[in-house]
């Protein structure tokens, strides 16, 4: 089957979704079309975790319906893979081999949760990223009936999965690489705060844990051990991908009229000063807006400060600009009482960065700083 579309957006996601918004705001009668490999249009993947934990219905999850759609005359196609681009002839092929000319495509095709490489003891392994994935978690919660969960990895969705075993009462035990949770980039105190709120909740820690070659204990076993970017399928279609699809400030591409934003895209983090991929929901809404700004004939850059809030059982974790430990000069380890900690990273005397544990009052400061490129005896004086 052959279509056409003015503008054609594959995912559908907060990036594609933002886009589709904002392309029908800024042109009412134009083709939108909108592709997803999914079978439900427009949820939430942020709140799956609450979906999991039982603190919401799964109504909820849905940002936008079927009625939403036909209201604003975008085509919504379920269940369709996007298989191969051809940006010279602006064609997309699904991969049931239908065909899609567009006069400007976004790809926002995501990422997708990279596989544990361990030995179990026979459990199954549980990934958690799309709406799919939580109704396997809830088929094996009812079928299995599982007493002890064993959680692998020490990222944002580790400490998802931790929230979830926890809220359903099970034994949970964390594995991970380091001696406390984000080893990679907090230091030993902010650790270590991290690792006392754990061991409140009766979450036991098993540190220093290799994937390969180690046996992982439970009855079900969850993983969050990164992502990787949904780019296969642009193979030799004349966009460049690195560890993702490059674009530039304006959300476009190596390929003429094609835009990325999301999870998917290698964007110029102002921050680092380099060529980043930073998936987070408020930056692909944020990198959604302006490619579809954009594609509708905006002049808009995305230049925003990437950040990642979380509650760790009670305990504020903020994570703003560069956090990595690797690319900075100086880390600047300040106290804001007992059981909080602020984390600067600095290069080249100015503030790239920083990690907050336990108290987030000056997120808004620290986040303007990293714009400003200020130096951080600007704020904190010598």
């Amino acid at each position: 089957m052959k279509r056409q579309a003015e503008y054609l957006i594959v995912g559908a996601s907060a990036a594609g979704m933002a886009a589709a918004e904002e392309l029908r705001q800024r042109d009412a009668n134009a083709g939108i079309a909108v592709l997803s490999d999914e079978k439900e249009p427009g949820y939430s993947r942020i709140l799956l975790t609450k979906y999991l934990e039982g603190g919401i219905e799964k109504q909820k999850l849905f940002l936008r319906d079927k009625k939403w759609f036909d209201e604003q005359k975008i085509i919504f196609v379920t269940e369709s893979r996007a298989e191969l681009l051809d940006a010279e002839k602006k064609i997309v092929t699904t991969e049931s081999g239908d065909e899609i000319e567009y006069g400007k495509l976004l790809i926002a095709s995501g990422v997708r949760p990279r596989l544990l490489s361990a030995r179990e003891n026979g459990a199954d392994i549980f990934y958690l990223w799309n709406l799919e994935d939580a109704e396997k978690i809830l088929q094996a919660f009812r079928e299995i009936k599982p007493r002890r969960a064993a959680v692998v990895g020490g990222g944002f969705i580790g400490q998802a999965f931790l929230k979830i075993c926890r809220a359903r009462g099970l034994e949970t035990h964390l594995y991970m690489r380091g001696e406390y949770y984000w080893s990679k980039i907090l230091g030993k105190v902010a650790g270590e705060l991290i690792n006392k709120k754990f061991i409140e909740q009766g979450i036991i820690l098993h540190k220093s844990f290799e994937a390969a070659g180690e046996e992982i204990k439970g009855d079900i076993v969850f993983a969050g051990v990164g992502m990787k970017p949904n780019i296969e399928w642009l193979a030799g279609s004349g966009v460049e991908t690195d560890d993702g699809v490059r674009v530039n400030e304006r959300m476009e591409t190596s390929a003429r009229d094609v835009y990325a934003a999301g999870d998917v895209v290698k964007f110029f983090d102002a921050a680092a000063e380099e060529y980043r991929r930073q998936g987070n929901w408020a930056n692909a809404a944020r990198q959604g807006r302006i490619a579809g700004a954009n594609m509708a004939g905006a002049n808009e850059e995305f230049c925003e400060v990437t950040v990642n809030a979380l509650d760790i059982f009670g305990l504020p974790v903020v994570f703003l600009g560069d956090t990595r430990r690797e690319a900075a000069d100086e880390v600047v380890e300040k106290m804001s009482g007992a059981d909080a900690v602020k984390e600067i990273f600095v290069k080249d005397g100015k503030i790239r960065g920083a990690a907050l544990a336990g108290d987030a009052s000056e997120r808004g400061l620290l986040e303007a700083a990293i714009k400003d490129k200020m130096g951080i005896s600007k704020i904190y004086g010598n």
